[in-house]
């Protein structure tokens, strides 16, 4: 046990922790539940260059706002592709359901 540090256990407890915190944020997320109507969808464009490069690197983004049917209001932002993939042609006016369980909500059937 020479070659123990206290250093080394204050990393490995320092993790855990970090973990556990990260857990049950996620668990708290997945497991909410609401509905509510988009107020707003906004693309916009985030500059990724490391500065070492002389070519810019961009990425774009998706920000939806939206308002609970409890008057809360919250939002979402995605990269373009989750997006496209997660909510394909939501606009201002459109409703969303969060189900627990699910990360994103989902656009409600309009029929």
């Amino acid at each position: 046990m020479d070659d123990f540090s206290v250093e080394g256990l204050y990393g490995i407890l320092l993790a855990v922790a970090l973990s556990v915190i990260l857990t049950l944020y996620s668990r708290r997320r997945m497991g909410r539940t609401w509905q509510g109507v988009v107020e707003d969808v906004r693309s916009y464009r985030r500059d990724r260059s490391t500065g070492d490069d002389s070519t810019a690197q961009y990425e774009d983004y998706v920000r939806v706002r939206y308002r609970t049917d409890a008057g809360k209001r919250g939002k979402i932002t995605f990269k373009r592709r989750q997006f496209d993939a997660a909510l394909p042609g939501v606009k201002p006016g459109d409703r969303l359901i969060k189900e627990a369980g699910s990360y994103y909500p989902r656009k409600a059937d309009t029929h």
